[in-house]
């Protein structure tokens, strides 16, 4: 789990996410912090206080401040509003407890 972390701080590092608006940070986590824990969870099964503490933190952390780690206050709609779907009107970023549950049962 821990090589999985490093490689998604190591991507927040290079980027400048105070040079971004909002709907940048937004394209960058449903993009690529996004599609790093779906390569890893194709292969091993991580658990989910790993998914929940440590990837939705930082890609929740990004999503709101550009920064790996917010803290506290910052956030402007709840996080599991913002895992629904574009259609229902929210912001359309995966769910990965849900797509976990999804490839263990492939």
């Amino acid at each position: 789990m821990q090589p999985l972390i490093h490689n998604i701080a190591a991507r927040l590092q290079s980027w400048k996410g105070k040079l971004l608006h909002k709907a940048g940070w937004l394209t960058l986590v449903r993009s690529v912090l996004t599609s790093v824990p779906i390569y890893f969870l194709t292969v091993f099964a991580l658990k989910k206080w790993a998914l929940e503490r440590r990837i939705d933190s930082v890609r929740r952390s990004f999503l709101w401040k550009g920064e790996e780690d917010a803290s506290g206050g910052h956030s402007l709609v709840a996080w599991k509003k913002v895992l629904l779907p574009k259609q229902m009107g929210r912001l359309g970023v995966l769910d990965l407890q849900a797509f976990r549950r999804a490839l263990q049962l492939r």
